[in-house]
């Protein structure tokens, strides 16, 4: 122990100073064993004050040797118990696509004051067709074009990680390769339809772009292809509903319009019966073109018809006439070298054979 660390003994010289009162030190120093005594004094030092504050790496690695069987087995549960909530999980994949919602007008009658159908785009109508993405009768017309049964609705649901593994070793499940039975009753065909269409629904999801006159669908399921499909079906679906739509508005408007003139005709015949009606009892003569009944108007066309079908009938015949003579000539053109060539050859057997009359008759017989 060094002197400087001591009390200064006061027979000492003046030179040396006192001690430096160090509490810490004292502590360290001065150890008590429980009675109030001092037994003994310690020494601390520095550099192991410095060298607790640091990590001994090797003090940890020999601990982990010391357990390694109990660490890897740590290790060894968790992966398996990852892997196990990865085949649990059944994969969903997701297939989209872009359709574009027109402002669609529709003219039903061409004239100043044309109705105007559809013809505005807002807020309400993107909802509409959203809403008509997402209908129940689309839904219907997807499984209709995919042809969907009851199979459909088997790859559809949970197979499980243990079927999923057959199927990644070339074994299907039973379920899957089993075709959809034919609905046989009205009520379980009602019900098949009911079911597919909710398959349908469930996966779908329908997404505005903003500020933009696009939609995204999007079909999420188990299988990538049936993904796929789905969503091309809905987008071709939902384009031909369009088309119908408009048709059926093209068609109403054309009804609409036949059954307004059919009434407008019958109220003019109508008018016209008055009109001669009353004209015959007043005794009076109408002689204007544009007064003319609609009887006198049918009468006059009925006659420029029946001149006209008279007029084709007359060149018909002609035409028919002319055909024959032109066939009688050819035939006489044709035959008559032939007779000639026919006289000249007669001749040359008689005098070459000496034939009678009888007997070149019978050979040219």
């Amino acid at each position: 122990m060094t002197d400087e660390h001591l009390p200064a003994d006061p027979a000492d010289s003046n030179d040396r100073l006192p001690a430096r009162q160090d509490p810490d030190l004292k502590r360290a120093l001065l150890r008590s064993d429980g009675r109030g005594g001092a037994i003994g004094l310690g020494l601390v030092d520095e550099r192991d004050e410095d060298d607790s504050d640091e990590i001994d790496l090797r003090k940890y690695w020999l601990v982990l040797l010391k357990h390694r069987w109990l660490v890897l087995s740590i290790v060894a549960a968790i992966t398996a118990l990852a892997l196990l909530s990865t085949l649990m999980t059944t994969p969903i994949y997701r297939a989209s696509a872009l359709v574009q919602v027109d402002r669609a007008t529709a003219s039903v009658v061409q004239t100043q004051e044309a109705q105007q159908l559809g013809g505005y785009w807002n807020d309400e109508y993107l909802q509409t067709q959203l809403e008509l993405l997402k209908s129940r009768s689309l839904a219907d017309r997807v499984a209709a074009s995919l042809n969907l049964d009851k199979s459909a609705l088997v790859r559809l649901e949970n197979p499980g990680w243990l079927a999923r593994v057959k199927g990644m070793v070339g074994s299907p499940p039973k379920a899957a390769r089993e075709q959809g039975s034919v609905a046989t009753t009205p009520a379980e065909a009602a019900q098949l339809s009911k079911e597919l269409s909710g398959a349908i629904s469930g996966g779908l999801s329908v997404a505005r772009v903003p500020e933009a006159s696009l939609v995204w669908i999007s079909y999420d399921s188990p299988s990538p292809d049936f993904s796929v499909r789905v969503v091309n079906a809905i987008a071709e679906g939902f384009a031909e509903s369009n088309l119908d739509r408009r048709s059926s508005a093209t068609t109403n408007a054309k009804m609409f319009l036949e059954e307004q003139l059919k009434l407008t005709k019958g109220k003019l015949e109508e008018s016209e019966r008055k009109l001669i009606e009353y004209a015959r009892t007043q005794g009076l003569v109408i002689t204007d073109e544009k007064g003319r009944t609609l009887a006198a108007q049918n009468l006059t066309q009925l006659s420029a018809a029946l001149a006209t079908a008279q007029q084709e009938r007359i060149r018909a015949e002609s035409r028919w006439r002319q055909s024959a003579t032109s066939t009688e000539m050819l035939t006489a053109s044709a035959v008559g070298p032939l007779q000639q060539q026919r006289a000249v050859l007669m001749g040359n057997i008689s005098r070459n054979w000496g034939c009678s009359s009888r007997i070149i008759r019978r050979c040219s017989s």
